[in-house]
């Protein structure tokens, strides 16, 4: 690409004149730069090092001393705006759809997929734009929980899924489906019936647009994820123990969560934990097992787990007193 095309597609400054003209390729970590790239960093103290590697260019959030007259250098305040625009530039080459998913329904298609023509969008900018530069094609799918980088870069995403598929449900715990799909028996399915209205719309967008999956990749989400725990908060297999953790690290699910536990165990106590700060931490310190079933911890199942495996290195006594 030009250094001209660059300056026009991203709306970027380019603020000095240099010998070259363009560059090969963007690249956004020092360890994956290769002579003729250019650089886009928001850290200039690796610019210098970025140098000796041979780029072309370089792009930071705002004006830098020029170190290298001879390549480019520009300047956008905002890096994640210049990545939307070149893969919204990429893909008015192609007829690959956009589709947007709930988070709940994103990872569950992210799971079950088994389709190269999905292209899986996440956080970082930089790797969205190099999926969408190497893997994209005429019949790509572009997935995303981002309703607002969809717009962004896709001229008519699918915004809205209706269900139109109706798996046969046959029995179901707090954690756990057996069901029948297209005369499949699941007699396990690690997925709570808390989100069965985004597994028929993930089945519903595979049969529409003929996904390959496996439903027997399904395995507990990072969302509603249950972590059982014996009386000394020894963490236990699946459903051993009559006291679970029960991590969810989007707050904004968190009153469904409840409503759906209250609802579906009225027999149960049921407590809630905010944010797994110290101070929050303290608290679940004091709760008696007795006084408990399930407690709802706005927290993440591996950060969870992080904060036990330090409370048994240091010795500190257990969570729960007897």
């Amino acid at each position: 690409m030009t250094f001209e095309q660059f300056e026009k597609i991203t709306g970027s400054t380019l603020y000095n004149t240099p010998a070259v003209t363009g560059f090969e390729k963007i690249a956004s970590e020092l360890h994956k730069l290769q002579h003729g790239d250019l650089y886009i960093t928001d850290e200039p103290a690796t610019i210098p090092e970025a140098l000796t590697k041979g780029v072309y260019g370089v792009l930071t959030p705002r004006q830098m001393d020029i170190l290298d007259p001879e390549i480019a250098w520009f300047s956008h305040p905002n890096l994640h705006t210049v990545m939307q625009r070149l893969m919204r530039f990429w893909l008015k080459s192609y007829h690959a759809k956009a589709i947007y998913l709930d988070p709940v329904s994103y990872e569950i298609l992210q799971t079950v997929a088994c389709d190269n023509r999905l292209l899986f969008l996440g956080e970082d900018p930089f790797q969205n734009y190099q999926k969408i530069l190497q893997y994209i094609h005429d019949d790509s799918l572009i997935l995303s929980s981002d309703l607002s980088l969809l717009k962004q870069i896709h001229h008519d995403p699918i915004l809205d899924i209706t269900p139109s598929i109706e798996p046969l449900l046959l029995s179901k715990t707090l954690f756990t489906m057996r069901l029948i799909y297209q005369e499949n028996y699941y007699e396990t399915l690690h997925l709570s019936p808390l989100f069965l209205p985004q597994l028929k719309s993930v089945l519903t967008l595979i049969e529409e647009h003929q996904i390959a999956f496996d439903l027997l990749l399904v395995k507990p989400l990072k969302h509603f994820h249950p972590l059982f725990v014996s009386n000394q908060l020894k963490p236990k297999h699946f459903g051993e123990s009559e006291r679970v953790l029960i991590c969810e690290s989007d707050k904004h699910l968190l009153t469904q969560e409840l409503s759906f536990l209250r609802h579906e165990a009225p027999w149960a106590k049921i407590l809630q934990i905010g944010k797994l700060t110290e101070k929050n931490f303290a608290q679940l310190k004091e709760i008696k097992i007795e006084d408990f079933n399930f407690i709802l911890i706005n927290a993440n199942y591996n950060e969870l787990l992080e904060y036990l495996k330090n409370i048994s290195q240091a010795k500190i006594p257990s969570l729960f007193s007897e």
